[in-house]
């Protein structure tokens, strides 16, 4: 994998010179994932000097990426070659030119803000009016169509700033909402902005319960999450006024699944063979979906990505951060992937023992034996709701969704192997 920079300061572009010409600034990175953005500022600082804000992937093929950089700080004193756009459209290899007009053609797309080189200076101008101190550095951690994250660094704690587009905003809210009431599971909420998407949160210290948790942690994350979930029961009504979209299981399956998968068939994300054997399954979701229709348990709070990177343990607590994917849906979607998880790092048996726990605390709503077969149809079913909502609601509102199949193909092939 290579990572091509367009790096710009006001109207020139950075150039890196070889021998035999010029070209895109380009490093091989030890980290892959497409919204990180630490090596891409580190490999700018250390080879340029200069201090980049990163914006947005504009390209990524055949094991290249292409990301767009802003310059914070000119670098003008070093030796480094700038270039208007047109001198180096015509200065820079067919390939990298092309790369050029692919970043280009972005530009009047102002849809989510932080690709702007302008959004960063009222951020940093809002996390400073909240935290009131005097040294505050920002260390971008993450950009991407999803969100933008940076720690926030002071004199005496840190913090961390996300902003999330408006189909994510409900997170905002969750959050508040959490932390207001008491809930210690969260990250501490220091400010948050629902018109904008911002949350500012204090630094979570730990590790991630997917590398280091035991088995008490793993239970205490559980029961945690169950907790959260009894107190989203209570107060669904209000998580509806703050945002957070109701999906009912089985009507979401029941709605949109043929839709999902005809467009999926369509632009040419699952294949004639794939669609064949989901249109045979169609009688088995039918059948789970009527047996879910009127389920034993109440609609709470779905986390809708539950899994031990999503939970930090911090002095033994276990912290549960990222509520994007939330929603008001059967609370047993939450687990089913983090059960999977548990079986495979420690065992059948404990992933079992752990489900059994976290039954019990739903007991006044069913006996163990039919929660369990609950369990079993909303974890049989949970890949076609995920299916569903990705396709029919989240997908559709960005431009590029670079994860796209990867996320279809995972859904697809856990309810075919069923």
């Amino acid at each position: 994998m290579q990572f091509k920079i367009i790096a710009f300061w006001q109207d020139r572009l950075l150039l890196e010179t070889f021998k035999h010409g010029l070209a895109l600034p380009c490093f091989s990175p030890n980290r892959t994932h497409l919204a990180e953005t630490g090596e891409i500022a580190a490999f700018l600082q250390e080879k340029f000097g200069v201090k980049a804000n990163v914006l947005q992937c504009v390209h990524d093929e055949g094991g290249m990426r292409v990301y767009s950089v802003s310059i914070l700080e000119s670098g003008l004193e070093n030796d480094i070659y700038w270039a208007s756009y047109h001198e180096a459209a015509s200065l820079l290899s067919a390939k990298d030119a092309h790369f050029l007009n692919e970043w280009k053609s972005l530009q009047a797309d102002r849809s989510v803000p932080w690709f702007s080189p302008d959004w960063r200076e009222g951020m940093e101008r809002w996390v400073r009016n909240k935290l009131r101190t005097e040294r505050i550095d920002f260390q971008q951690i993450r950009s991407w169509e999803r969100s933008v994250l940076f720690k926030i660094i002071t004199g005496e704690e840190n913090y961390y700033f996300k902003a999330v587009p408006k189909i994510f905003r409900h997170e905002v809210n969750v959050s508040s909402f959490l932390w207001e009431s008491g809930i210690k599971y969260i990250p501490a909420v220091i400010a948050a902005d629902d018109s904008e998407g911002w949350l500012l949160i204090k630094e979570i210290q730990g590790e991630l319960l997917g590398r280091v948790g035991k088995e008490q942690d793993w239970r205490e994350a559980l029961l945690a999450l169950a907790r959260v979930q009894k107190l989203s029961v209570k107060e669904a009504g209000r998580l509806r006024e703050e945002g957070v979209p109701g999906r009912p299981l089985a009507s979401v399956v029941n709605s949109g699944l043929r839709t999902a998968v005809e467009s999926l068939l369509k632009d040419g994300t699952i294949s004639d063979g794939q669609f064949s054997r989901l249109a045979e399954s169609t009688s088995e979701a039918n059948l789970i979906c009527s047996t879910l229709q009127t389920p034993l348990v109440p609609l709470s709070l779905d986390h809708g990505d539950f899994f031990g990177g999503n939970i930090i343990l911090e002095e033994g607590l276990p912290i549960i951060y990222d509520w994007s994917d939330s929603s008001l849906s059967h609370p047993f979607l939450s687990v089913t992937v983090f059960l999977n998880e548990a079986a495979g790092i420690f065992s059948e048996e404990f992933a079992d023992e752990l489900l059994e726990a976290y039954l019990s605390c739903w007991a006044e709503w069913g006996s163990e034996e039919d929660l369990r077969k609950e369990y079993l149809n909303v974890q049989r079913i949970a890949p076609l709701f995920g299916l569903a909502v990705y396709q029919n609601e989240i997908f559709p509102f960005f431009q590029k969704n670079w994860d796209k199949s990867r996320i279809i193909q995972e859904y697809i092939q856990l309810w075919l192997d069923g």
